[in-house]
């Protein structure tokens, strides 16, 4: 089973966005457009799942799902040089290549999501915070934190590795967990190589369903570079300002990172679900997050002075495509989300189980969390390997160590 989101319309009678300005007050960090001193505790309010507000944005959904439209001919978001008739093809290939994602829904048991979770309840018992302060950005002050990490290599070093990356609310000045808070309320994510280096989650990555669907969308000679398991807490749980994957996993000559973004609880228009905005796959790739070439010499050596990763635009990027870059249109919040629905972003609710896939040019976000409920979340990256003809490109931060390779998905089982 599966549901694909329809692309969002307009309303002809919503004046254009005010120029943005950007704020922080009270705490509210992330929310684009003008916010008054009056307003900032309103725009931090947790809304129930049976408000009128969010039935609102349910409905106007709805409505927007219905509009989905299929062409009779299509080409392979992974691989351009192929094209097919749409009646002729897997289904979900067709709803993935025309609209740029794909719900699958139950793809996990229960079972298999309270396994996931446990796994990592057991992984943070272990981890000890005072010997691992990093935090992790996730809102509209990305660019100019998660560059300047100074001498720690902490975060290049998780690339194969289970580090663990606290929420910026929860760490005290010093970096430190603040007085109070439980290690599993403090995080924000752990990453990125659970999938090499744990069995429980190695197992999950290697299963013959996930293999089965990554075929049926086209890839060939799938490697999976990156996991990573996102906690998105009740109550601090930022936002996540919009962006391409690719940004962060790419490859030459062509672009092939798949998103695959497994609910391990129910994700909601109140706790933070994934806002998606069809047909933005088709788009250029607007910037790329390098290792500094400044920072990191030619001769071996560093120029601590300079961030270890920057963001580039892309070569093949048109500039200022989307004014919202790195952060959330105007008037993201609160609901009922006019702004989000303007730009063309539709809300993807799912139910712990789900799996929303989508190709690394998708333009995607989420909202902060205000209400009592955490959303756990775990997600693979994957990209085409060698054998297909793709590069991983040496720019990229993330970089395994010298002589180690990407971790390879099992052929599907041709019986």
């Amino acid at each position: 089973p599966y549901t694909i989101m329809s692309p969002a319309t307009k309303d002809e009678n919503v004046e254009p966005p005010a120029k943005r300005q950007h704020v922080e007050k009270d705490g509210v960090r992330g929310i684009v457009g003008s916010v008054d001193q009056a307003t900032a505790q309103q725009e931090k309010k947790a809304y129930r799942n049976d408000a009128p507000e969010i039935k609102a944005v349910r409905d106007k959904a709805e409505v927007l799902f219905k509009k989905l439209t299929i062409p009779k001919r299509l080409s392979s978001w992974v691989d351009p040089s192929v094209e097919y008739e749409s009646k002729d093809a897997d289904e979900r290939r067709a709803h993935f290549d025309s609209h740029g994602f794909l719900r699958v829904q139950g793809f996990c048991s229960p079972k298999e999501c309270e396994t996931m979770i446990g796994r990592m309840m057991e992984l943070i018992d272990d981890w000890d915070p005072t010997k691992a302060k990093w935090t992790f950005r996730t809102d509209d002050k990305y660019d100019e934190a998660q560059g300047k990490s100074g001498t720690s290599d902490y975060f290049l070093d998780s690339a194969n590795r289970t580090h663990f990356f606290m929420e910026v609310d929860a760490a005290a000045e010093d970096g430190s967990l603040k007085p109070g808070l439980k290690k599993e309320e403090s995080l924000n994510k752990v990453g990125h190589g659970m999938h090499v280096n744990d069995k429980i989650f190695r197992d999950y990555c290697d299963s013959e369903k996930m293999a089965n669907l990554v075929s049926s969308l086209g890839w060939q000679n799938p490697v999976v570079p990156q996991s990573m398991y996102i906690f998105k807490q009740a109550k601090i749980g930022g936002e996540v300002t919009s962006h391409q994957d690719s940004t962060f996993l790419y490859t030459t000559p062509r672009h092939t990172c798949l998103g695959l973004w497994l609910a391990l609880e129910d994700a909601t228009l109140t706790n933070g679900c994934l806002w998606v905005r069809p047909g933005s796959h088709k788009e250029e790739l607007r910037r790329a997050f390098i290792r500094n070439p400044e920072h990191f010499q030619e001769d071996g050596s560093r120029d601590s002075d300079k961030p270890q990763m920057i963001f580039v635009d892309d070569d093949g990027a048109q500039k200022d495509s989307t004014e919202w870059e790195g952060k959330l249109p105007d008037k993201s919040w609160p609901p009922p989300h006019n702004g989000l629905f303007d730009a063309g972003f539709v809300p993807v609710e799912c139910k712990a189980g789900d799996l929303v896939v989508f190709p690394g040019t998708l333009d995607h976000l989420s909202l902060p969390n205000y209400s009592d409920k955490h959303r756990h979340t775990f997600q693979l990256h994957l990209v085409e390997g060698p054998k297909s003809g793709v590069t991983w490109s040496p720019k990229n931060w993330l970089q395994y160590p010298e002589g180690a390779a990407f971790h390879a998905l099992p052929k599907v089982n041709s019986k």
